[in-house]
């Protein structure tokens, strides 16, 4: 499951692979629109001007562009393993981590290619774009890497296993990233400011960018799926730590204050 949040209604998408959907919903909880259909929807990103949302689907190999009621606006096929999605709001452009293919693809607002970048053997698993300048950050299997908004590489930082997920301060162009059992956060030059070690199999990460803290999950596949959240300050420590919290969870997002 992935979620993204639209800051100005904190309106929340939902990935509900199990149940091969994308949900809409308040910050209630309130079900505002769903569209089935997917096989296994991996990810989603809503654009924070127009309230649209892509989507991946993994096991399809689509990426779909849904309207604000969940209609499907367009399908882009093609993609072998598409594991996440993240947009550029002042152009609608959409990022794709295409994984199997071990490739970024850039699309724009109507889904058209306009830039593929070739990772040779460390495919990416997620992507965040810096919503200041259209860069993108990508987690990959073995790296995080940052790429300028026409696909140079900024930034190449080794020393990963399968970065689930990365997001992006945009108070400052930071990047915050996990793999399974790490944490970490980027200054937006690609200098590393902190990492934590000694989580167990990390899903998602999420950034507040009021305060600079950020939030993680983790599934703790070994103590029978009961996940755990993390709530790290903006050093990098551990803040706050909520048990239970839901049988495999594996997204979060922050609304900010």
């Amino acid at each position: 499951m992935d979620v993204s949040v639209r800051q100005t209604d904190r309106v929340v998408w939902v990935a509900d692979h199990g149940n091969g959907r994308v949900v809409k919903m308040s910050d209630t909880g309130e079900v505002l629109a769903t569209r089935g259909g997917f096989t296994n929807v991996m990810s989603v990103c809503v654009n924070q001007n127009t309230g649209e949302c892509w989507a991946a689907d993994y096991d399809t190999g689509e990426v779909k562009k849904l309207g604000t009621d969940a209609s499907v606006l367009k399908t882009v096929t093609g993609f072998n393993g598409p594991m996440g999605v993240s947009v550029y709001a002042a152009d609608g452009s959409c990022w794709v981590a295409d994984s199997l293919n071990s490739r970024v693809v850039k699309l724009d607002s109507s889904g058209n290619v306009v830039r593929t970048v070739v990772l040779q053997g460390d495919g990416p698993f997620s992507v965040a774009v810096d919503p200041n300048d259209g860069s993108c950050w990508v987690g990959c299997a073995f790296s995080v890497r940052k790429l300028s908004a026409d696909g140079q590489e900024l930034a190449n930082i080794p020393g990963f296993v399968a970065v689930n997920a990365v997001d992006v301060n945009p108070a400052d162009g930071s990047c915050y990233a996990c793999d399974m059992t790490t944490a970490a956060k980027f200054e937006s030059d690609g200098t590393q400011v902190w990492k934590k070690a000694g989580f167990e199999n990390l899903m998602d990460i999420s950034v507040n960018r009021a305060d600079g803290t950020c939030w993680v999950v983790s599934t703790m596949s070994g103590t029978g799926g009961n996940g755990r959240t993390y709530k790290l300050d903006a050093n990098g420590n551990t803040a706050l730590t909520l048990t239970n919290t839901g049988i495999y969870p594996s997204g979060c997002g922050v609304s900010y204050p």
